[in-house]
């Protein structure tokens, strides 16, 4: 029977590739398939392998072939894909007299492809042999994935990079769980009025999620992190567990969870005190102000919020101490303790331990040893803590300040120079105006420096992404080694113009090209320097030529002027010659192509004059022909007619 339908394939092979190229690639929003029983579709290399079970569908790996090695897909970042949802053979109707003509082993009813756009079924895999259909094929429905959706695989394996924004919003969602942790656990145990049991569905709700949050740190984030080991950024998903089992923070983060509520059944009651162990996740509170710390542009305003969260703590431990005291030795018992007339005794708290804290006094006296004892350690507490605390504050806003003190004194020493100079006050003017407009956009007064800090390859990185496009574009530097471009681009500094000034002025000897980095810049010219040829935006390039100092031929042909305040790179005829020294052949062949360039503009420029002086001649000769036209009188034909019409009149 079997090789009967193989000879009726073979009759029927022009139909079954009108199958293949009508109803086994996905037309709009469906794919008809082969007896819903189709194998692997392959599209130039594209190769979805996913499983042959129901189950097991959304599991396969996306395999990039040849034609995307050199692109990155990252976990939020996903290729084009669709999701094939293919109709189960269950549902199809079948008459019992026609049997399909299709034999295949892939049996999927849902799976995940990576679509280009292409044809999906170009070649058709080994464990698919279709002999012909003679029965209605199953229809296949095509959903298209965001690509931000990972996939399976990429989402149960992948791991977090520690200075991500994904983890800086986890560490400050484990940080809230632990301020709530911090905050309750004193409160309700001081408190009373806020333990009761009208208050207990509150705090087991709080407490739940708190815990909730606890553990998929521990469980699903902490593990993922990545960590450098011998210089080397470890990221796959094992070895970051099994780093993360090995440290300390494993072992604080096991405890933190240990159950020690169910000793809260002995009470029938929730009790905090049981939960006190929650407080070992505080490195999470050093992690997640460290990395924010490195993230942020204002770094002294997390420093200083920082200390602020540790000074209202403090002082939240302190007020729950304070009034604990009052309750173990009896409320309003002394003139001392407090009364019973105050209506929210925590804010009341508050404010005598912020006043012993900070060492304001002017407090009631105490009236026993307990007392006594009471407001010393807590006097004295009050006076250490708060002399660290204010202390770093002090440090963080000097260290704020003190760059820009520098930078006013260094303005304050120009200027005074200027002055005792007797410099025109405009110029000063326009110095102080350098300054202050420098410090707004660099926070520097030499960027260079900022920039020669880093490493020479790091450097050179850097340099490259932001000024290799924009270089490699200008005609003098197209078709040259990308090394050579490289050097050249690690010899760019960035120099500021104020408006109006002059970057460079027609007939002066050239010694720099310059890139347009910010701002804008005019090349003018005219009598009075009014007139405005064209206007250059960013990544615009100019002076390029000058830089080969071909005999007469470098000197600058136009004005150009800074229209506003614009930032421009510059690159010196000396660095230029000192990165030449290690390309002699390519210098060489920019000279000529420099030179070619100047005859081709000093061509156009002949042409252009040319075509100036014959529009010139045809003028005249079209005047000499208006004038030829003309009837030219005599001065003696003229009298004669003037005397004989003064005759008639």
């Amino acid at each position: 029977m079997e090789s009967r339908l193989r000879d009726l394939r073979k009759s029927f092979s022009q139909r079954t590739s009108t199958v293949l190229q009508r109803e086994l690639v996905p037309n709009a929003e469906e794919e008809l398939g082969g007896s819903g029983e189709e194998g692997d579709e392959t599209d130039g290399g594209v190769t979805d392998r996913a499983s042959t079970a129901p189950s097991e569908a959304l599991t396969g790996e996306l395999d990039l072939g040849e034609g995307e090695s050199g692109v990155k897909f990252t976990l939020w970042h996903q290729p084009p894909r669709c999701l094939h949802v293919r109709r189960p053979p269950c549902m199809i109707p079948a008459s019992p007299d026609k049997l399909p003509f299709l034999k295949a082993e892939d049996t999927r009813t849902f799976y995940v492809v990576i679509d280009d756009g292409g044809d999906l079924a170009q070649k058709q895999p080994d464990d698919v042999e279709i002999l012909g259909v003679q029965d209605d094929v199953p229809i296949t429905w095509v959903f298209r994935l965001p690509p931000w959706l990972p996939t399976p695989t990429a989402f149960f394996t992948a791991t977090v990079e520690p200075n991500c924004t994904f983890h800086i919003i986890w560490l400050f969602i484990v940080l809230l769980a632990l301020i709530y942790n911090a905050i309750a656990i004193p409160l309700r145990e001081a408190f009373d009025i806020y333990d009761r049991p009208e208050h207990m569905t509150f705090w087991l709700t709080c407490d739940s999620v708190a815990d909730a949050i606890y553990l998929a740190d521990l469980l699903i984030v902490k593990p993922r992190v990545q960590f450098t080991e011998n210089g080397i950024v470890m990221t796959e998903l094992q070895k970051c567990a099994k780093n993360y089992v090995r440290h300390l923070k494993f072992k604080l983060d096991v405890l933190s969870l240990i159950p020690l509520d169910l000793f809260s059944l002995i009470h029938w009651r929730l009790k905090a005190r049981y939960r006190i162990l929650r407080l070992l996740k505080l490195p999470i509170l050093i992690e997640f102000f460290d990395r924010t710390d490195q993230r942020v542009k204002s770094g002294y305003a997390v420093r200083l919020a920082k200390i602020l969260v540790y000074m209202i703590y403090v002082i939240h431990v302190e007020s729950c101490g304070y009034y604990a005291f009052n309750r173990f030795h009896g409320l309003n018992a002394t003139d001392w303790s407090i009364g019973n007339q105050h209506n929210n005794p925590y804010i009341y708290s508050f404010y005598v331990a912020t006043k012993m804290a900070t060492s304001i006094g002017n407090l009631a006296h105490a009236t026993n040893p307990p007392e006594f004892i009471f407001m010393t350690v807590y006097w004295l507490t009050g006076v250490y803590v708060s002399a660290i605390l204010i202390g770093q504050v002090t440090d963080i806003l000097d260290s704020q300040r003190a760059e820009r003190e520098a930078y006013r004194q260094l303005m304050d020493a120009t200027i005074t120079y200027l002055k005792r100079i007797r410099a025109p006050e405009k110029d000063i003017d326009k110095v102080r105006t350098w300054f202050n407009y420098n410090w707004d956009q660099q926070k520097t007064l030499d960027e260079n420096m900022l920039i020669d800090a880093l490493p020479l390859k790091l450097k050179t990185d850097m340099l490259i992404d932001v000024h290799y496009k924009t270089l490699s574009k200008v005609s003098l530097f197209k078709d040259c080694e990308r090394t050579m471009i490289f050097d050249l681009i690690c010899k760019l500094k960035p120099v500021l113009f104020l408006p109006g000034a002059f970057i460079c002025e027609k007939g002066e000897v050239g010694l720099e090209m310059y890139i347009v980095k910010q701002g804008f810049v005019e090349v003018v010219g005219g009598p009075d320097l009014s007139t405005v040829f064209v206007t250059l935006k960013e990544g615009s390039v100019f002076g390029e030529i000058s830089l080969l100092a071909i005999q007469g031929k470098n000197r600058r042909t136009a004005n150009v002027r800074s229209k506003g305040y614009s930032t421009l790179f510059r690159l010196t005829k000396s660095d230029f010659e000192e990165a030449m020294k290690n390309y002699p052949v390519a210098y060489r062949k920019l000279k000529r192509k420099a030179q070619k360039m100047l005859q081709n503009d000093k061509q156009k420029a002949e042409e252009a004059a040319k075509s100036k002086e014959e529009g010139k001649a045809e003028k005249r000769e079209k005047i000499s022909e208006r004038i030829g036209s003309l009837e030219i009188i005599p001065v003696e034909r003229r009298l004669s007619r003037m005397s004989m019409v003064v005759d008639e009149v």
